[in-house]
Order: C-alpha cells, then sequence, then structure tokens
C-alpha cells in the first residue's frame, strides 16, 4: 500500500517541493526559518550546516516530538548564512526574539541550548574591586546570584542595549542612581480603630 505524499514532497504552484528546496540550501553556517501557509514563521534554528540540519527535518530524523506536527504545518522556509557558529547563535536569539516562533517555546530551556552567564567568580571581582555587574541579555547562575547577594553586589541586568548603554555611561560619570528596593519586613493587621 503506498503512502500518501507528505507535504513537503509536494510541488505547488509550479514550484519545486520542499524538500527540493532544502537539497539546494548551502553547507554553511546559519539560521533557517520554517514558514506555514500563511508565511508566519513558526520555527527558527541554528545549523553549522544548513542544508544537513534542515534534512533532517524533512526526514523526520530529528528525534523531538514536537517536529512531525510542526512539519505538516511547514510550507516554506527562509536561510541565513553567517560567517560561524558563534554569529548563528546570537542571529538565531535575536530572530526568536522577533518572531516568536511557536514551536521554540523550548528556547527558554538552558538544558536544551548554550547559553552564557554570569559567574561566581565574575561576582568576587565585582566584590574586590567595589565594580556593579551589567549583563546584557545574559543571567546570573544561581550561585553567582547568591554570591552577588551576599556581597552586596549590584547585578544590573538588560535586555535592551540602550538601557545597558546609558547606565554604563551614567556609571562612568558617577552619576548611576541607586536602584531602590521595597522589602517587607512583616505584617501587621488592624482589628480595631479608635
Amino acid at each position: 500500500m503506498a503512502r500518501a505524499p507528505l507535504p513537503w514532497d509536494i510541488s505547488r504552484n509550479g514550484e519545486p517541493s520542499l524538500r527540493d528546496q532544502v537539497d539546494q540550501v548551502p553547507t554553511d553556517p546559519g539560521c533557517y526559518l520554517w514558514k506555514n501557509a500563511q508565511g508566519t514563521v513558526i520555527y527558527v534554528g541554528k545549523a553549522k550546516n544548513l542544508r544537513n540540519r534542515m534534512r533532517q527535518y524533512i526526514n523526520l530524523t530529528d528525534d523531538r516530538a514536537k517536529i512531525p506536527l510542526m512539519m505538516q504545518e511547514v510550507r516554506s522556509f527562509d536561510y541565513i548564512v553567517v560567517g560561524n557558529e558563534h554569529e548563528a547563535l546570537v542571529l538565531e536569539r535575536n530572530l526568536i526574539e522577533q518572531y516568536h516562533p511557536y514551536f521554540n517555546v523550548d528556547f527558554k530551556d538552558d538544558k536544551s541550548y548554550p547559553y552564557i552567564a554570569i559567574t561566581e567568580s565574575d561576582v568576587m571581582l565585582a566584590e574586590a574591586s567595589s565594580a556593579i555587574i551589567v549583563g546584557f541579555n545574559v543571567r546570573p547562575d544561581p550561585l553567582a546570584r547568591n554570591r552577588a547577594e551576599e556581597a552586596g553586589v549590584d547585578l544590573r541586568l538588560y535586555r535592551v542595549i540602550y538601557d545597558a548603554i546609558e547606565d554604563v555611561e551614567s556609571a562612568m560619570k558617577g552619576m548611576l542612581a541607586p536602584k531602590i528596593r521595597e522589602v517587607d519586613l512583616g505584617r501587621a493587621e488592624i482589628r480595631q480603630v479608635y
């Protein structure tokens, strides 16, 4: 019994099938963007070899359970070639931030993707030199966060580069505003007012 053709094996409007198009993708490092029928980006990925990585999706050799479901929706793709794997990692993160693809929900899972973190040694260095730590698109690991709280080292984390630049410029001028936070020391209940 013959199986039904998969969506990526079907030619549409005289265009080559997705499988044929993937065969033309370069073998360079870069990022790929899978799109649905409406042209919406539904997944962004990175690869050191774009063609080989994209073929894993087309051939369903990627072991993640979401891939067959995602590939049922894919109708087109774009790709961007970069110079190396590090550039691909940075570009992938930026594209995910830009498009918020539905199938990239696990990007926040530190176990699945490499990430850059502020470490305990960064905090010890800041403590020894009475400095603050400014982080852009990074976060402290749990040991570093605890050490910073114990040592009173100011951790300033930013997702917008312009905010980070502004604070660094202010710090260099000695005008950095203190970070104010409210601390709950206890609770009181009013039972009667006279």
